[in-house]
């Protein structure tokens, strides 16, 4: 069962990276790319929230949670600014096309 969890999860990241680097313009479009890196910033944020809390803990000197987890959480944090402002700049690049007309609008 644990191989194959981590097999999901490998996917599920893999097709995150996808969208990363479908917003960077570096591969093909996956489905609806802006939705999906709106999303994907938010899940990892809401991951990186965490560090707040985790971050108190430490300080009062608890043992849990392992100091570990805040690292978990500041990377989670990172990332998620990285999809947030990737989603935005790619919905600001999108708009600027729409008005030169070099794409067509499909509403």
């Amino acid at each position: 069962m644990p191989a194959l969890l981590t097999a999901g999860l490998a996917l599920l990241f893999g097709v995150w990276s996808w969208y990363a680097f479908a917003g960077a313009g570096l591969v093909r479009r996956p489905p609806l790319l802006s939705l999906g890196l709106w999303l994907i910033g938010a899940i990892y944020a809401a991951r990186g929230l965490a560090l707040a809390p985790e971050l108190l803990a430490l300080w009062r000197g608890s043992a849990s949670p392992p100091p570990r987890y805040a690292v978990f959480s500041l990377v989670a944090l990172a990332t998620s600014l990285t999809y947030i402002v990737g989603a935005w700049r790619a919905r600001v690049r999108l708009r600027a096309a729409l008005r030169a007309g070099s794409i067509a609008h499909t509403a």
